[in-house]
C-alpha cells in the first residue's frame, strides 16, 4: 500500500460534532419529538476522492482486507473519524506533531472491509494487534513524550516508520458464526470459527 498519499482538504470539523453531542444529551428522548436541529450531527461520509486513492493504493484493490471479499467492499477508518478532540490533541502532542496536523482522512487510516466486518469493528467485536514486543516498544516511547517540551518532542513516525507489518486477529466480543475467507481469485474459500485462531497474520501497511 502507498502510505505516502494524504488528503490535502478541510481537517474534520470536530467542534460541530461535539456540539451535536451536547444538543444530543440536552434533547427530549422521545423520537417522535425531536426537534429536527437537535439531531445528534455524524461526522461526512469519506471523501469519494480518499475511497480512490485508497482503492489505487491498496496492493489488491478494494477488496475486504480479512476475507478478501469484494462483495460491498466498504472504506473503513481506524482512528474513528468522530474521535473526540481532546484524544485527539493528545495523540498528536504524543506523537511529537503539531496541533491540528492529525489528519483522518488518509491512506494510512483506512483499510476496505466488506460490510459485516465493517460492522463488528466499529463496535469492537474484534481487533487486528501488532507483536507484543512493538506494542510495548511504542507505549514506552509514548510515556517519554509526557512532560517534555514541545520542542524536545520527538516523532513517532521517525521511531516507527510505515511499512508492511503482520497483525494478528483478535476476538473481542463473542461470535457465534464462522467468518469465509477466500482465496486471491475467489474460487475456493475457508471457514474459520471462534476464537478464530486458523486465520493467517494480516498483513498491511499502517
Amino acid at each position: 500500500m502507498d502510505t505516502n498519499r494524504r488528503i490535502t482538504h478541510e481537517p474534520l470539523p470536530l467542534a460541530r460534532i461535539l456540539d451535536g453531542r451536547a444538543a444530543d444529551r440536552r434533547r427530549p428522548r422521545w423520537v417522535g419529538l425531536t426537534p429536527p436541529l437537535n439531531i445528534q450531527l455524524c461526522p461526512p461520509p469519506i471523501p469519494e476522492e480518499t475511497q480512490q486513492w485508497l482503492a489505487e493504493s491498496a496492493p489488491h484493490g478494494p477488496r475486504c482486507l480479512i476475507t478478501w471479499s469484494r462483495k460491498v467492499s466498504e472504506c473503513a477508518d481506524l482512528l474513528p473519524r468522530a474521535t473526540e478532540a481532546p484524544i485527539i490533541q493528545s495523540l498528536e502532542r504524543s506523537w511529537g506533531m503539531q496541533p491540528g496536523s492529525l489528519n483522518v482522512d488518509t491512506t494510512r487510516n483506512l483499510i476496505w472491509l466488506d460490510r459485516t466486518m465493517h460492522h463488528l469493528f466499529n463496535r469492537d467485536f474484534w481487533a487486528l494487534v501488532r507483536s507484543l514486543e512493538l506494542l510495548n516498544a511504542i507505549q514506552d516511547f509514548t510515556l517519554s513524550q509526557i512532560g517534555s517540551a514541545e520542542k524536545d518532542r520527538r516523532k513517532l513516525l521517525q521511531i516507527f516508520p510505515y511499512e508492511i507489518r503482520d497483525y494478528t486477529f483478535v476476538q473481542l466480543k463473542p461470535c457465534e458464526e464462522p467468518y469465509l475467507c477466500y482465496d486471491e481469485h475467489l474460487q475456493t474459500f475457508s471457514t474459520h470459527r471462534a476464537p478464530f485462531l486458523t486465520l493467517s497474520p494480516i498483513s498491511c501497511a499502517q
